[in-house]
């Protein structure tokens, strides 16, 4: 107490103590200002983005029918390797019956 008395009398007001509180209580009430202004712009942004994105609908809808088309594409060219497939298989099938046949053949003589 008799510190806070000599820095009263020192800096000539009534109560550094009470001076120093309020003061604690301004810097709280501006930072809790700040904080609740940053949510606010926080929410203003988002909704800014939301906006953005229901401006660029249509940005989208190109970008999935491009997509549509690759995939399309995509689709064709798997087919077309299936197909191959089915053949060489067909082929192959062919020739392992001819050799088991030659085989049979073999045997039998």
């Amino acid at each position: 107490k008799r510190h806070f008395a000599r820095l009263n009398q020192e800096l000539g007001v009534p109560d550094i103590r009470s001076l120093m509180l309020q003061e604690q209580r301004q810097r709280k009430r501006w930072r809790d200002n700040v904080q609740q202004l940053e949510d606010k712009l926080r929410v203003l942004i988002a909704e800014e983005r939301n906006v953005e994105r229901a401006a660029t609908g249509g940005g989208r809808l190109e970008a999935l029918e491009k997509e549509l088309k690759q995939h399309r594409t995509d689709i064709e060219e798997n087919s077309k390797r299936q197909q191959r497939l089915e053949e060489l298989e067909a082929e192959r099938l062919a020739q392992v019956t001819a050799s088991a046949a030659a085989v049979s053949e073999l045997r039998l003589k």
